[in-house]
Parts: C-alpha cells; sequence; structure tokens
C-alpha cells in the first residue's frame, strides 16, 4: 500500500495534477489506520501473556505505566530465576 502512495506522489510530482492529491490523502490515512491497528493487536498481545503470567486481569484504564512497568520487571526477573535455576 506504501507503494501506490509513493506511485500516485510521484504521479501527481510529474503531472502537476493536483486534484489527484485527494486520492494520496486517503492511501495515507488507510496507511495509518493499518498501523494502529498492528500497534493496537502488539499492545494487546503483550497485555494477554503479562496477565497470563501475572494471574490476574489487568485494568488498563487504572493501571499506571509505573505498575505495568513494575510487572514486567517482575515477569523478567522470575524468568530469569527460572532460567539460571533450572
Amino acid at each position: 500500500m506504501v507503494w501506490k502512495l509513493e506511485l500516485k506522489n510521484i504521479e501527481i510530482a510529474i503531472t502537476g495534477d493536483r486534484s489527484k492529491k485527494i486520492f494520496a490523502d486517503i492511501l495515507e490515512i488507510q496507511i495509518e489506520d493499518l498501523l494502529n491497528e498492528k500497534e493496537v493487536e502488539v499492545h494487546n498481545h503483550g497485555l494477554m501473556h503479562i496477565e497470563k503470567f501475572m494471574g490476574f486481569r489487568l485494568d488498563v484504564k487504572t493501571t499506571t505505566v509505573f505498575e505495568f512497568y513494575s510487572y514486567v520487571k517482575d515477569i523478567e526477573k522470575q524468568l530469569k530465576h527460572t532460567q539460571n535455576n533450572g
């Protein structure tokens, strides 16, 4: 999809036809939406693993960044301990 946007921008630059700019803008919005979906998917996947490991559900609306970071650090510490002690 990014290549389509680049082709459209090249076409606009070569022809000087600014009326096609709307199509480039639409492509940009679609690309941003796809990237945002991927970010949400990655975030949800990480959250799911933290919840599974910790054994309880996190409320993302009330969990602070510090708490979230603390959970991640605690999981890392427990995993290192398990790896070192078999």
